[in-house]
This record gives C-alpha cells, sequence and structure tokens, in this order.
C-alpha cells in the first residue's frame, strides 16, 4: 500500500509521541502493540467515542452523513484523531 510523504511524516511523529507515553506510563502502560492509535496509557479506544466524535465534526462542517460505523476495535487501528478537538486526546491533551 503507497502512503503519501505527509501521511508518512505524520504516522512517525504520533509514534514518537505514543514512545514518549509508553517511557511515562512504565509499568502502566497497557501493551497492545498491534494498535497503530491509542490512549496515553496504551489501551484502545471504544468504537462508539471515536463514531459519535466523528459525527460531532462532520456534523459542525455541514458534510453529509455517510452512515459508516465502526464495529470493533480492530476498526480503530488507523482512527486516532491527531488534533486536540477530535475528541482522542494525545497525552499532552488529556
Amino acid at each position: 500500500m503507497a502512503i503519501d510523504p505527509a501521511t508518512v511524516a505524520t504516522l512517525r511523529a504520533w509514534k514518537a509521541v505514543q514512545n514518549a507515553d509508553r517511557l511515562l506510563m512504565g509499568v502502566g502502560w497497557l501493551d497492545r502493540t498491534r494498535l497503530a492509535f491509542t490512549n496515553a496509557d496504551g489501551g484502545g479506544f471504544w468504537p462508539q467515542t471515536v463514531t459519535a466524535r466523528f459525527k460531532e465534526i462532520s456534523d459542525g462542517l455541514g458534510l453529509p452523513s455517510i452512515g459508516a460505523r465502526l464495529s470493533s476495535c480492530d476498526d480503530l487501528d488507523s482512527g486516532r484523531g491527531i488534533d486536540d478537538d477530535c475528541g482522542c486526546h494525545t497525552s499532552s491533551s488529556k
């Protein structure tokens, strides 16, 4: 799968944040390395939370509903929000 350079840079930056969170949490880090996007403690996001926040953002922007729902935490493997207003916060904003 080809990924554009901006996305690669964003993912690398996110990995650095995640590594810093892991160091801060120490033994409290939930070692779920299969997840690309995690809370500050290494745990995953609840699909309903991400779906609700996505709807809030898209409604606020006046975008039409796409009718999609996230059905499991596996669907969130690439769903972590980056900006502080997404409801899926980085450790620095939580």
